[in-house]
Parts: structure tokens; sequence; C-alpha cells
């Protein structure tokens, strides 16, 4: 998958907010800059948290 995780959120939960997912990502200890990477690109613990 060469897309970023930003191009396909709300395939994966509808009505999903970019900035709700980012405060989760911070609570996870996660850069939000991993939503705008390739989501090939990720470590699985990346892929996990995302």
């Amino acid at each position: 998958m060469r897309l970023p995780a930003t191009d396909f959120m709300e395939e994966l939960k509808a009505g999903c907010e970019e900035w709700r997912v980012i405060c989760e990502l911070t609570q996870l200890g996660e850069s939000a800059e991993i939503l705008y990477r390739p989501y090939k690109t990720l470590s699985f613990g990346e892929q996990t948290n995302y």
C-alpha cells in the first residue's frame, strides 16, 4: 500500500476526524507524521498503533 493513511482513514472508520486520530496517536506516543507516510513504510509497531 503506497497511499498515506490519511487517504484511506475514512474507509477504515466512517466519520473519522483527523484531529481525533492525531490526539489518539499522541496518547500512544506516536507522531502525527506517520499519517502522512505511505502505510507500507511504517514499521510493524507503527502499523499496529495505527
